[in-house]
């Protein structure tokens, strides 16, 4: 996909669009490539007209929605054709039936189609939006990012095992009924693969690699092309603590809830490959909840939530395994500083305190960070695009500092009425509180 970045901002006019929405100009519209743990929603519009052809999810509103697509064609049949106002009248249909687009988190691009001549080849080409988002995670969806990271580390294969209590069957024949899936980490034992479709009370799979034997089935992770990853923040831990060779004796506390497979393959890379000089003592690893349902958990009281001493990789790969697999974080909101203080408690003689943190999700309970005796040091996953003002916030509660992959903010010399930028946003502190802020030059 070739693509041409006009430096012109697009739907300017729009009081929410503090992430400015990208005009952008390609032959023909390409997804993007999608990471473990995320998912993608086509909402198709006709080539001249706004009203969406597709009702949205329900349950869209509840999740990450990380980047959001308006994707149209640049042909018009009439050279007069204000093509910006359709646009705006879509992205108004948009924003009534959702209106959490307006996070200004979310990443937004116009991105128009150049390669029709004709309104014949512009009606063959896709019109709407393109919803990049984190879908609830399921057991299914953990074993797949395990494999994935797994696979990454070369640790060996973590396969989600199903017992012959999962009825299996081929596409044509997709059966109405069938028992639970039930994993662990028994090897593959079937030697060719063939698409089948399991239903499960998890939901009916896509069609995909199975291995079949005479009693067991086992679902096989399709290899992933790591070099089709797209240009992310993944190595950010690496990355920070290169720039801090001066924090020593730390205690990291690591969000490894669903979606942040990419995240964690990268640091557990690194984590294996300095395992000699590591600067990390001990790491704190945390679900949100052991698989909790939404409504029981309590502030403070979540759990999920367990630690290991960094004296060798393979410990600590295998704590890291069994919090995964325990839970993948339900709801958005989550455990980070109950995470923290359990860490603290648990590993008093650690002098740092470096939290990876999920940009995406806030924590459900910045009502404790007060209770907090250390500084913390808040590295932000997954902040290309904005900043999270509740990490923010904890950071400067605790004293702490706030880490993107390339810049470096200390919370403590954060004053009073004075602006201050951390990527493209800038912030403000009133009475306590960060707050955003409009820029003044």
């Amino acid at each position: 996909m070739k693509r041409l970045i006009i430096p012109v901002l697009f739907l300017t006019h729009i009081g929410w669009a503090q992430n400015h929405v990208s005009n952008e100009i390609v032959t023909v519209y390409e997804k993007e490539v999608i990471v473990p743990g995320a998912d993608v929603l086509e909402i198709p519009v006709n080539f001249d007209q706004a009203n969406l052809l597709r009702s949205l999810p329900t349950d869209l509103r509840d999740l990450s929605i990380q980047g959001i697509d308006l994707v149209y064609t640049t042909y018009k049949e009439n050279p007069e054709f204000d093509q910006e106002a359709l646009n705006k009248r879509r992205m108004k249909k948009l924003l009534k039936k959702l209106p959490v687009a307006e996070n200004p988190l979310i990443r937004w691009r116009a991105i128009g189609q150049s390669e029709a001549v004709d309104k014949y080849a512009a009606r063959k080409l896709f019109h709407g939006f393109v919803i990049y988002y984190r879908p609830k995670p399921t057991a299914e969806s953990i074993e797949r990012e395990m494999a994935f990271i797994d696979d990454y580390l070369g640790e060996g294969t973590s396969s989600a095992f199903a017992t012959s209590q999962a009825e299996v069957v081929p596409n044509e024949e997709l059966a109405i009924e069938s028992e639970a899936i039930v994993y662990d980490s028994s090897p593959i034992l079937s030697a060719e693969p063939v698409v089948m479709e399991v239903r499960s009370p998890y939901g009916v799979t896509e069609a995909d690699s199975y291995f079949v034997s005479t009693s067991e089935v086992a679902y096989a992770w399709t290899p992933y092309n790591y070099n089709a990853l797209p240009e992310a923040d993944f190595n950010i831990m690496k990355e920070t603590y290169e720039r801090h060779p001066n924090w020593k004796k730390t205690l990291v506390v690591m969000d490894v809830t669903g979606s942040m497979s990419p995240y964690i393959a990268k640091t557990m890379a690194w984590v294996k490959a300095t395992q000699e000089s590591s600067q990390i003592d001990a790491f704190v690893f945390f679900n949100d909840g052991d698989n909790a349902s939404d409504y029981k958990k309590r502030v403070g009281h979540v759990g999920g939530i367990y630690g290991v001493h960094n004296t060798t990789f393979n410990g600590v790969y295998q704590e890291m395994r069994k919090t995964m697999r325990r839970g993948g974080g339900g709801d958005c909101p989550e455990n980070n500083v109950e995470a923290s203080l359990d860490g603290i408690r648990d590993y008093p003689y650690c002098d740092e305190i470096v939290m990876m943190a999920d940009n995406w999700a806030t924590p459900r309970d910045l009502s404790l960070a007060k209770q907090l005796e250390k500084p913390v040091h808040v590295i932000l996953c997954g902040a290309n695009y904005g900043i999270n003002m509740e990490y923010l916030q904890l950071a400067y509660d605790s004293g702490g500092s706030v880490h993107t992959i390339e810049e470096d903010l200390e919370m403590r010399s954060i004053k009073p009425g004075k602006q201050f930028k951390i990527g493209k946003s800038y912030f403000t502190l009133v009475k306590g509180r960060i707050v955003r802020a409009k820029h003044k030059a």
